[in-house]
């Protein structure tokens, strides 16, 4: 059962740049995936145990492909600025629980409503918006269609369960 099913999902066969605003779903094909964020070619990423803030996407995209992780790439029409991500990404230290997950300042810095606490929630808003430009998948079986379900519970698990790691 999914959450979200992509429309229009490519697979190309390299990618060459990150200019210009990207969701990163990364771990697509698990439950719950991890989300970060790329604005011209800086990654943010809040993650259980720190945060990547301002990095090169070049460097999370070889990490995506030597480890061949699943990853879907969702190119955004927003007119979000890198100041006003930074500051979002600022205020936040790591992922804590639902108040303060991957999720949070990506739901911030798209100004989306505070209700979304879940990536699916957060696709349908971008869709409903018209913010999704283009989406394409990398390391993926040709039948995946999109977001698996999963519920509030299973994320504040999954922070839990890295924390300790």
């Amino acid at each position: 059962m999914f959450d979200f099913i992509f429309k229009g999902l490519n697979f190309p066969s390299r990618i060459d740049s990150f200019s210009g605003i990207h969701l990163w779903i990364i771990h697509a094909d698990k439950i719950p995936p991890h989300i970060g964020f790329s604005i011209d070619n800086h990654y943010f990423s809040l993650k259980a145990n720190g945060k990547d803030n301002g990095i090169s996407t070049d460097s999370i995209l070889q990490i995506i492909q030597k480890k061949k992780i699943g990853t879907v790439l969702v190119k955004l029409n927003s007119d979000t600025t890198f100041q006003e991500t930074k500051l979002a990404f600022d205020k936040f230290d790591s992922a804590k629980g639902l108040n303060s997950s991957c999720l949070i300042p990506i739901r911030n810095v798209l100004k989306a409503p505070n209700s979304i606490s879940k990536l699916s929630e957060l696709l349908y808003f971008l869709e409903t918006q018209n913010m999704i430009y283009s989406v394409f998948g990398l390391h993926l079986s040709n039948d995946y269609k999109g977001i698996k379900s999963y519920t509030t519970t299973e994320i504040q698990q999954r922070i839990e369960k890295l924390k300790r790691c």
